[in-house]
């Protein structure tokens, strides 16, 4: 779950799309992934820029493959994935958009390109992209959790929709009771925390 994808693994969840989750338990007060940090929950769409954000220099030589890659094959999918994935890793939110809709045009249900579009809608604030990007992963494949719990993040933290955001989390408890946040806590506990909150 927190491999980078790579094209050997392109059908794992990026350990990016798990953005929105670690940035909610921040929001919440709590110790996620490797950043020891606690931010309000105010703060919760400018977490998305601190987590997403490579610490490493950028590599343009790479960016440039990527590019002429889809530029020579702009058919492929894999090549639009890939490219979209490098502008996501570097915090290139409208770029990665751009890339990750290419994608879609071309093959279109993919609930991981899909989950990780959401996450760039919200990187750039159009939140009512984002948790309508996050709901047609949901409904292109109901068992993909991630999106769900994403949902759930953009309307208590973004859209201050607590109630649906409840409603959606419950929801994936139902469907899988032993969910866990990405700071390890379970869900069930993790919506019993977050009723208190509303």
């Amino acid at each position: 779950m927190s491999a980078k994808r790579t094209p050997a693994n392109t059908g794992m969840v990026r350990k990016s799309t798990l953005i929105l989750a670690v940035a909610a338990a921040f929001c919440a007060g709590l110790f996620g992934g490797h950043l020891a940090a606690t931010i309000s929950m105010e703060a919760g769409p400018a977490v998305t820029k601190q987590v997403i954000g490579n610490s490493a220099p950028v590599d343009n030589a790479e960016r440039a493959r990527l590019e002429l890659a889809v530029k020579n094959s702009p058919q492929n999918v894999e090549a639009w994935n890939n490219l979209g994935h490098w502008y996501f890793d570097n915090n290139l939110p409208k770029e990665a958009v751009k890339a990750y809709e290419s994608s879609l045009v071309l093959k279109p249900g993919d609930p991981n390109i899909m989950t990780d579009l959401g996450v760039m809608y919200r990187a750039l604030h159009e939140h009512d992209k984002a948790l309508d990007m996050f709901r047609k992963a949901s409904a292109a494949n109901p068992n993909h959790m991630q999106s769900r719990f994403n949902q759930g993040i953009v309307l208590f933290y973004d859209l201050n929709r607590p109630d649906e955001a409840i409603a959606v989390w419950t929801e994936l408890v139902r469907k899988d009771p032993d969910y866990k946040a990405p700071n390890g806590q379970k869900l069930a506990d993790w919506v019993a925390e977050h009723k208190k909150n509303r």
